[in-house]
C-alpha cells in the first residue's frame, strides 16, 4: 500500500500543480479582458474629459487589481491615431465623434510548472474597440 501511495502522489501533485497554475493564467486572461472592456468604454465616453488618459488608465488599474501595473503594456488609439497624455488624447477624440476608438493591452504570462516552462515568453494580449460618443 505504501509503495503504491509512493508511486502515485507525485503525479497527482504535479497534476494538481498543473491546474493551478493554468488557472492562474486564465483568471490573468479573464481580469485583462475585463480591464480592456472597462478601460474602452471610460476612453470612448470621455471626449469632453481634459483627462480622459489619466481616467482611462485609473479605470482599466481599478478593473484590474491582480495585475502588476508596471508589467502591462497599455495603448490607446482613435480611428488609428496613437495617444498616450491627456493632451494628445484630448486631440485625437476632439472631432471623433462616431469614430472608433481601441484600447489593447498585453501581459506577461509566466506558465512555469516546477522547473518547465511550456511556453516561455507567453504574453496575454486583449483588445476592445467602442465608438466614440
Amino acid at each position: 500500500m505504501a509503495a503504491e501511495f509512493a508511486l502515485i502522489i507525485p503525479i497527482v501533485v504535479t497534476v494538481l500543480i498543473i491546474v493551478t497554475r493554468f488557472g492562474v493564467a486564465l483568471s490573468q486572461r479573464l481580469e485583462l479582458n475585463e480591464g480592456v472592456r472597462a478601460g474602452a468604454t471610460e476612453f470612448a465616453a470621455g471626449r469632453s474629459n481634459d483627462t480622459v488618459w489619466s481616467d482611462t488608465l485609473s479605470r482599466f488599474h481599478s478593473a484590474t487589481p491582480g495585475m502588476n501595473a508596471s508589467d502591462v503594456t497599455l495603448s490607446l488609439n482613435v480611428d488609428g491615431m496613437s495617444c498616450s497624455s491627456d493632451t494628445a488624447c484630448r486631440v485625437a477624440l476632439a472631432g471623433a465623434a462616431g469614430r472608433v476608438a481601441t484600447i489593447s493591452a498585453t501581459y506577461p504570462c509566466d506558465l512555469r510548472i516546477l522547473s518547465f516552462n511550456p511556453a516561455p515568453g507567453y504574453t496575454l494580449a486583449s483588445a476592445a474597440t467602442r465608438r466614440v460618443l
